[in-house]
């Protein structure tokens, strides 16, 4: 069973796109700071970030994005284009990542938190396989370091629960998701879409246009089931009208006049509307119209229950970062740290 606190962990991973593969490369990497024939990719090294003096370096920086590469994304080994593309993309954001995990660490240890062997030797086995050395080997880790890192990333994720994501799922109370559902609903609101098609009658002469429309009860009350043939029928008897029969019309409610909202809304899918007079656009005699509707399909917000969760993990996700914003520049407050990278800085080159 996946505990809370991992569960919450997971709302935060960002996926990291990666290119289109050009050439394989092999699967093995040893991050040397040196022009790899097999990767075509140079690391210009140098230290990046000084935190309480433990210096983050780029070499530490790209052991770092390896390890996740691993996990997440193995397959990126095996494209150098994959490889740069993700190394230039996320450099900066795994030393910024880097830099407030040694933060986190050194409150941890001033808090004497502790990370159990049992839990770290289960995490490598779950990380890295069975056959643990040939993983690390591909990495260009040694056991120890690996180790390390991953005691530290057990201990970021214990100080994270406590400090971050338990005051977050506080925070998150039902009367809040519900409110988040009413938000919700306002931001998706019901727009129907109607498809009918129309009869139309137009004229010069008030009289006929009144009585050709009263014919046209007349027919669809003798059986006729459709606009096209009543038309047919009409004009053959009102040749001084004009009879025109549209063809299907599709709309969204919001695009629809009231007037024809309100008929298309009496009738049942399938039903013929009751003759009706409407305003000319121009300056002739009223209009006189039927309407068939064909189909009508309801575009309203979904229901609470559907949606709820998805709603609670934005809101927890929302307070989290919040929070771990709040908390980080805490500890940058209390803890010493520098950054010293030149603006022309570029730490990767492929060739």
């Amino acid at each position: 069973m996946i505990s809370p606190m991992k569960s919450l962990l997971c709302l935060l991973i960002i996926p990291l796109a990666l290119i289109a593969e050009e050439g394989p490369i092999p699967n093995t990497f040893d991050p040397l700071l040196q022009t790899r024939k097999e990767t075509h990719v140079a690391f210009n090294n140098r230290p990046l970030a000084r935190v309480m003096g433990q210096t983050i370096s780029l070499f530490d920086v790209v052991k770092k994005m390896n390890l996740f590469l691993h996990q997440h994304y193995p397959q990126a080994f095996e494209s150098r284009t994959q490889l740069y593309q993700f190394y230039v993309t996320n450099w900066r954001p795994t030393l910024d990542e880097m830099i407030n995990n040694r933060l986190i660490i050194l409150e941890a240890e001033e808090r004497e938190l502790t990370v159990s062997d049992g839990d770290v030797r289960q995490e490598m086995e779950d990380r890295f396989g069975p056959n643990i050395m040939i993983s690390l080997n591909e990495l260009g880790l040694g056991y120890e370091e690996a180790r390390q890192m991953i005691h530290d990333e057990i201990a970021v994720r214990q100080m994270s629960y406590f400090k971050i994501h338990s005051k977050a799922m506080q925070e998150v109370t039902p009367n809040k998701v519900k409110d988040q559902y009413i938000a919700y609903k306002q931001a998706h609101p019901q727009d129907d879409k109607w498809t009918y098609q129309m009869l139309t009658i137009r004229g010069d002469d008030p009289d006929v246009l009144s009585q050709a429309s009263k014919r046209a009860e007349e027919l669809l009350a003798s059986g006729i089931k459709n606009l096209k043939e009543t038309a047919d029928n009409l004009q053959g008897e009102f040749d001084s009208a004009k009879i025109t029969v549209s063809n299907d019309i599709s709309m969204s409610e919001k695009h629809l006049s009231k007037a024809n909202r309100s008929i298309l809304s009496s009738l049942a899918t399938g039903e013929i509307s009751p003759i009706t007079e409407q305003k000319s656009r121009g300056n002739g005699p009223n209009v006189y119209r039927l309407f068939h509707l064909k189909d009508h399909q309801v575009d309203a917000a979904a229901d609470f229950d559907d949606v709820s969760t998805d709603l609670k993990d934005q809101l927890l996700r929302k307070h989290v970062e919040k929070h771990h914003t709040e908390y980080v520049a805490q500890l940058k407050a209390k803890y010493q740290y520098e950054t010293n990278i030149p603006a022309d800085y570029q730490p990767f080159i492929s060739r």
